[in-house]
């Protein structure tokens, strides 16, 4: 009998606390925006965009400088041995990415403004801690840091919620080619600690980690939550808690019935009993298993082409301007003419430039024009792997679209985790230069057929209606 006290009084203490959140939820609904909101957030997201852009970059922008100081001269290997430890130490790294994900879930519990600042607060972390390594461990714990949050992407589920539903792709991707540059923050920063050919790699770091204190400080005092958060979890508190149980009871039973619970497993059971989204996810698979040569050995390409270090740097310096005119375009065709056609755009684009970029770089050509190559190489597979991630989230309800895109990056991290340690394995069996080209091509064009043959298209989907 106490126990069953104990439990009521318990549910009551939790009911009362529901009431309190959605008191205060309604008031930040029914809270008017000040002038020009939707302005001053949409810079503030691309700032932290151009973080994100720096953080997911720099390390790879520096792989030459690390290789040859941890693995060459720290461990006497040959420069193709280095490469293949590296990748599989950046590799490694990746299941904390699954860690991350689950995090994001509580977008759908707590909101997108908290986990927002958290994840620009790592990315900061991670960049500070690279800037004052003293040995290989503290390095690998700054990749751990950077792995974490920018697997993170919450500022993407922030954008999409607060842009009009008609040129969501081309809003999206106008902000993402504006944060492409970032780059060339790494591109100055390299140069700024560039002296006679010599890369000191760990000032390269400092930049982002001053931009992100100044951007957490800006959220704090800007930002709002989102209004499709806000609806969903007023309608989700308004409900009385029987009524939400017998609702997942009911669903146990009658599938067409939702129970509206956000969370890893309803986000998982619901990818796998809607066809287009479940077909994404096997889109996501050989475009994944491509990541590794497609996105993470440009540096070593150029260097390993003869390029100098200062040729690189202007090289990186340009590639931003190139990636954010295709950002653009991506994003314009994508309201215009769809999803699927842009992706297939992009995919294509990006086998063609990586061959082009590859030949550019190993046959003396002028560093800006292998920096254009490789800006158009670099965002084509991006923007493909964002218009899969796009049309995905296109596909999930609110209430479960952040639990939801957890599960892609489960995914994400496991199937790039398995196609990177076969991309390592290639490198040292068939070689650099023929592993980079052939792998990426392959594992493209059976994305490409996949995605095309089998998910809807999702243009101009109203997010709302979605169920």
């Amino acid at each position: 009998m106490k126990c069953i006290l104990f439990l009521k009084g318990e549910t009551m203490n939790n009911r009362d606390k529901e009431l309190q959140e959605l008191e205060r939820r309604k008031k930040e609904l029914n809270k008017p925006s000040p002038a020009h909101y939707f302005i001053t957030i949409f810079v503030i997201l691309i700032v932290i965009m151009m973080i994100d852009e720096f953080a997911s970059n720099t390390h790879n922008s520096v792989q030459t400088a690390v290789i040859d100081e941890f693995f060459i001269k720290g461990l006497g290997q040959t420069a193709d041995e280095g490469a293949a430890s590296f990748s599989i130490v950046s590799t490694l790294t990746m299941p904390i990415s699954i860690l991350a994900v689950i995090f994001v879930t509580l977008c759908d519990r707590v909101g997108r403004k908290p986990i927002l600042i958290a994840s620009v607060v790592g990315m900061g972390a991670a960049m500070l801690t690279a800037m004052i390594s003293t040995d290989f461990r503290i390095y690998i714990l700054s990749r751990i840091l950077t792995t974490f949050f920018i697997a993170t992407d919450v500022h993407q589920i922030y954008m999409m919620e607060i842009v009009p539903q008609d040129k969501r792709a081309t809003y999206i991707n106008v902000a993402g080619a504006f944060g492409m540059f970032g780059n060339m923050m790494i591109s100055i920063a390299r140069s700024m600690n560039t002296h006679n050919e010599v890369l000191n790699w760990r000032g390269v770091f400092l930049i982002p980690t001053v931009v992100a204190v100044i951007s957490v400080i800006v959220l704090i005092v800007f930002a709002r939550e989102t209004k499709p958060f806000l609806e969903t979890r007023i309608a989700y508190l308004e409900k009385d808690p029987e009524v939400r149980a017998k609702e997942k009871e009911q669903a146990k039973i009658d599938k067409a019935v939702q129970s509206k619970e956000a969370g890893i497993i309803p986000a998982f059971k619901y990818i796998i009993s809607h066809k287009s989204a479940m077909m994404i996810m096997l889109a996501m698979l050989p475009a994944n298993f491509g990541m590794l040569t497609f996105a993470s050995f440009y540096e070593l390409i150029m260097t390993s082409s003869g390029m100098s270090t200062s040729q690189v740097s202007a090289a990186l310096f340009i590639y931003p301007v190139a990636g954010a005119v295709m950002m653009v375009l991506i994003g314009m065709i994508a309201d215009k003419f769809g999803r699927k056609p842009s992706a297939l755009m992009t995919g294509v684009l990006a086998m063609a430039s990586l061959l082009l970029f590859i030949y550019a770089a190993g046959h003396g050509f002028n560093p800006y024009l292998v920096g254009i190559l490789y800006g158009i190489e670099v965002r084509c597979y991006w923007g493909y792997s964002s218009m899969l991630g796009l049309a995905f989230k296109e596909n999930i309800p609110t209430y479960i679209r952040a639990s939801s895109a957890s599960v892609t990056g489960i995914w994400g991290t496991l199937t790039m985790l398995v196609g990177s340690l076969i991309a390592a394995s290639l490198l040292q069996s068939v070689g650099f230069m023929e592993t980079i080209k052939y792998w990426s091509i392959i594992m493209m064009v059976l994305s490409i057929i996949i995605f095309y043959a089998f998910a809807k298209e999702t243009k101009g989907v109203d997010l709302e209606s979605v169920e």
